[in-house]
C-alpha cells in the first residue's frame, strides 16, 4: 500500500481525519482498485444518498491529491 504524508510530514493512515486547507474535514478509508491493490482514500459519496439507497461508498484514492495541503486532525 502506498504511504501518504500531511503538510507536517505525519503519515496518513486509515481511520484518521484530515483537514483540507479550506477547513473541511474528511475521514480516511482503506480502499481497493479494480486489480485488488489496497490504497487509502476519502469519501466520494453523498452521505444522505448512501443512507437512502444502501449503496456502497465510493472512494477517491489519495494518489489523486496533493496530501501536503492537508493536516491530520488529532
Amino acid at each position: 500500500m502506498p504511504e501518504y504524508f500531511d503538510k507536517n510530514g505525519k503519515q496518513i493512515t486509515r481511520g484518521m481525519f484530515i483537514r483540507h486547507e479550506e477547513g473541511t474535514y474528511e475521514r480516511v478509508y482503506e480502499c481497493e482498485d479494480e486489480n485488488g491493490t489496497k490504497d487509502l482514500g476519502i469519501n466520494a459519496s453523498n452521505e444522505a444518498w448512501l443512507e437512502r439507497t444502501g449503496r456502497t461508498r465510493e472512494i477517491y484514492p489519495l494518489y489523486q491529491f496533493d496530501t501536503k495541503e492537508w493536516e491530520i486532525v488529532e
